[in-house]
């Protein structure tokens, strides 16, 4: 009797973690990130408030006007590190409960199918740049430095910034955007209705990160959209990881180079 073989970048089904289960991790995502953001935010302003010499209206007001943007960098960069410690902690979680080679398959952590496609996210994460940077200056996106940006003129802070782009960043969002939430959405959805799913939860999640500037959410949803159509058409999130590596990567050495404003 013939046997119907899986096609390699079929959505998985084992382990079987639903669409419920996903979104609900998610949602305890966000609410941990706000619950961080603002223990750090209260953390600066209290030492704002020591360091300065005022009362914590004084101080608060302070976090919030120019000359606090550095303290709300140093709070966003907490925030994104203690919510990914969150997120090695699910993948950990997960390992207990089911088979680890069942969980590593299903979070796509295998090599990608066709092979050659690991090289592919270079161009992929060049052209996601490009049209990111197209897209907001068709929507003319404030150029007003956000948090990151202003942490980024520091060398400390360009190195902590540079670290949680690069090393932890691709890694821990394309593992959870890409191989835990965007499995159950492409056997529940169409793969276009998944992709789009996926991508409008991967930018409402970085709105938190850019300080409410709306206008960064279309560059971040085409890079969610795209990223989830690469993650299913090679069976692995290791192509992903790369173009969202090369994405952060020259979008910080153009910073650093050029700078917000387009000057040396």
């Amino acid at each position: 009797m013939s046997t119907v073989e899986t096609p390699a970048n079929a959505p998985p089904t084992e382990p079987v973690w639903t669409l419920g289960t996903a979104l609900l991790f998610v949602a305890l995502w966000i609410v941990l990130l706000l619950l961080i953001q603002t223990f750090f935010t209260l953390v600066a302003v209290v030492i704002m408030s020591v360091t300065q010499g005022i009362d914590m209206d004084g101080a608060m007001d302070a976090f919030q006007r120019e000359d606090g943007l550095t303290a709300r960098a140093v709070a966003a960069v907490g925030c994104v590190g203690l919510s990914w410690a969150a997120t090695f902690a699910l993948i950990a979680r997960l390992l207990k409960r089911f088979p680890p080679t069942a969980v590593l398959k299903a979070l796509g952590l295998q090599p990608p199918v066709p092979a050659w496609s690991i090289a592919l996210g270079v161009p992929v994460g060049l052209a996601l740049l490009v049209a990111g940077e197209i897209l907001m200056r068709i929507l003319s996106v404030s150029e007003d430095p956000t948090p990151i940006m202003e942490l980024l003129k520091t060398p400390w802070g360009a190195a902590s910034v540079s670290f949680m782009a690069l090393a932890i960043a691709p890694i821990a969002e394309e593992v959870f955007f890409r191989g835990f939430v965007f499995p159950p959405m492409a056997r529940r959805f169409s793969l276009g209705t998944a992709m789009a799913f996926n991508g409008a939860i991967f930018a409402a999640v970085h709105l938190l990160t850019y300080g409410q500037e709306f206008g960064y959410l279309p560059p971040i949803f085409l890079l969610g959209f795209v990223l989830s159509g690469l993650r299913a058409w090679t069976g692995s999130v290791v192509p992903p990881i790369v173009a969202h590596f090369v994405f952060n990567a020259t979008s910080l050495f153009l910073f650093l180079l050029i700078g917000p404003d387009g000057t040396t």
